[in-house]
């Protein structure tokens, strides 16, 4: 039996997974209070939302504006990154109409990744090759 660990991290992910699996929508204040609450109650890592396509995922199309609150410490954009590379720089040209948009399908970027295949991206044949 190996040793015990000292420590253990937890990643709180409801208010991203499970509230994005809703029927119904969510209100940012109400999101906003969700998160407070985990906090409160000692989580230090919180999946918050995720930019996805509001067309996929219209539960999370206020993504912006959870974010705008000020509280967030990351914002990571790894699946975003591999619908489109270039998203960063389109967007801070103002090409927003042409940035390839990750619908949040998880088909090839993170089941790939669990399984050990080459992870890719269904919205973007050319990811990782």
């Amino acid at each position: 039996m190996s040793a015990a660990r000292e420590r253990v991290e937890l990643i709180e992910v409801g208010p991203r997974d499970g509230l994005q699996n809703e029927k119904r929508i969510v209100s940012v204040d109400d999101k906003v209070r969700f998160v407070e609450l985990l906090v409160s109650a000692g989580f230090r890592e919180i999946e918050v939302t995720s930019f996805v396509s509001p067309k996929w995922v219209p539960q999370l199309a206020d993504a912006e504006e959870v974010l705008a609150r000020g509280d967030a410490d990351l914002i990571s954009m790894a699946r975003p990154m591999l619908a489109d590379a270039d998203l960063v720089k389109k967007a801070w040209e103002g090409r927003e109409d042409e940035i390839n948009t990750c619908i949040a399908c998880n088909q090839a970027c993170l089941d790939h990744t669990f399984t050990g295949q080459l992870t890719s991206c269904l919205v973007n044949a050319r990811a990782c090759r």
